[in-house]
């Protein structure tokens, strides 16, 4: 409500800020102080109110968000008295009002608030930008063997590394370690088999969004058995998910592997589709399960993917697909493992693409 004595006769003529801009970091939260200063100008003496109604955050001119609460101050001015009135009230921005700020373009966000005394009306408008310069925040985590696979089998000895590619946004020292779980451990067994591979450290910059690859040490391969590996961080923005590689070191030769794993779905000649699933009978003593896909023509292994033996099925949707094409015919099969050999596998099943 204004409030004007009778025969007092003020306007605002002007307002200013401090800061003149405000920056906001793009990953946010943030919490940022604002001062107006008013400037008021009396006509005869007497009291005057100046208002005004909230602070609104705008882009291109339209109101995204609501900043502050109303403001209110009656002062008493002599007759051609001008005073400075001030103001100061707190914005918080949240995680996700920065983020969307950070994809506007520049000049197009602005705090605006409109102060009045009932005679005079005056706009502050401060311009808002975001930036990148705070603290290193890690996105997002993908981890590969380095031939792209996500789960693989490979023999006692044999070289395997792992790839961890990185997103993170602004700078900071990556606090990061490979760990390991292996086959005394995945199984079940003792915590024993749990281990640091390697402890990393690397500085990250990057004026905005950045990538990086981190390869690991080479992989253990002379147990056989189920390994896990994965990649943790420290700053992480927000739950990432952290991924786990799978593989299998197989000792021994495939020779007289017995066909003893008992293929519940998908029917034979069958075709790929998006909700398929690999199912299975469980084979006493298996401690891992591998589903093959092969080329029907080359005998060319196109995708595989292996679980833990308590697992008896298998989407689709999980395998990588990019070897698979349309009217092409497939075999696929299920291998059971255990102690690093293989002991059992299903008869070879067809899977056409169309």
């Amino acid at each position: 409500m204004i409030m004007l004595s009778s025969g007092a006769y003020s306007a605002v003529t002007g307002v200013t800020s401090a800061p003149g801009k405000i920056s906001v970091p793009a990953k946010g939260p943030a919490s940022i102080t604002v001062t107006w200063s008013v400037v008021d100008t009396g006509g005869v003496a007497g009291p005057v109110t100046i208002t005004s109604a909230s602070a609104l955050l705008q882009v291109s001119g339209s109101t995204i968000a609501t900043l502050g609460s109303s403001l209110s101050r009656t002062i008493s001015l002599a007759a051609g008295e001008t005073r400075i009135v001030t103001f100061s009230e707190t914005y918080a921005i949240s995680p996700a009002l920065a983020q969307r700020l950070s994809r506007e373009g520049a000049g197009t966000v602005t705090v605006r608030r409109v102060f009045t005394d009932g005679a005079g009306t005056q706009i502050g408008v401060i311009p808002v930008s975001t930036s990148n310069t705070g603290a290193l925040s890690i996105r997002r985590i993908e981890l590969k063997f380095e031939n792209d696979a996500r789960t693989d089998i490979v023999k006692t000895g044999e070289v395997l590394r792992a790839i961890a590619d990185v997103s993170f946004r602004s700078n900071g020292l990556l606090r990061g370690e490979w760990r390991l779980i292996d086959p005394t451990a995945s199984l079940g067994g003792t915590s024993s088999g749990r281990r640091v591979m390697q402890v990393v450290r690397q500085q990250l910059v990057s004026s905005g969004e950045g990538r990086t690859r981190i390869v690991s040490p080479p992989l253990p391969t002379d147990m056989s058995g189920l390994y896990l590996v994965s990649f943790s961080v420290e700053d992480t923005d927000g739950n990432i998910s952290v991924p786990i590689l799978r593989y299998f070191v197989m000792d021994g030769n495939e020779k007289d592997v017995p066909v003893n794993v008992d293929v519940l779905t998908p029917a034979d000649r069958a075709s790929f589709h998006d909700d398929m699933v690999f199912s299975w009978n469980p084979l006493a003593g298996a401690q891992a399960y591998q589903v093959e896909i092969f080329n029907a023509d080359s005998h060319q292994l196109v995708a595989a993917k292996i679980v833990p033996g308590q697992d008896l099925k298998l989407s689709l949707s999980t395998l990588s697909l990019e070897d698979i094409v349309s009217g092409q015919s497939y075999n696929w099969r299920v291998r059971a493992f255990s102690g690093g050999k293989p002991v059992g596998t299903s008869r070879l099943y067809s899977l056409t693409k169309k």
